[in-house]
Order: structure tokens, then C-alpha cells, then sequence
């Protein structure tokens, strides 16, 4: 039998992680414009793809 809660966080979790992809996809087109480190720039890149894959 399924949690009530569980199903809920089920259902919301997709929205969730495309709000998060969408917040790291600006925040690392920022360090881009702002020509950053090449090291902070990798990172956000990474968390934007892992965040895209799950």
C-alpha cells in the first residue's frame, strides 16, 4: 500500500528538480557572462547535466 505522503512527494519531485535545472541552466549562464573561473564554470555545468538526467 502506498503512503499518501510519499505518493504526493512522488508526484512533486519531477516539478521540483525542472525548477532546480532551470535556477543552475541561469545561474551558469551568468558565470558565463561574467567570464568566471573555468573551474566554477565546469561545476555548475556538471550539476546542470546531473540535475537534466535524474
Amino acid at each position: 500500500r502506498i503512503d499518501p505522503h510519499q505518493k504526493k512527494k512522488k508526484l512533486t519531485r519531477p516539478v521540483v528538480q525542472a525548477c532546480e535545472a532551470k535556477q543552475q541552466e541561469e545561474k551558469t549562464e551568468k558565470i558565463n557572462a561574467e567570464d568566471g573561473e573555468n573551474y566554477a564554470i565546469k561545476k555548475q555545468t556538471e550539476i546542470f547535466v546531473l540535475l537534466k538526467i535524474v
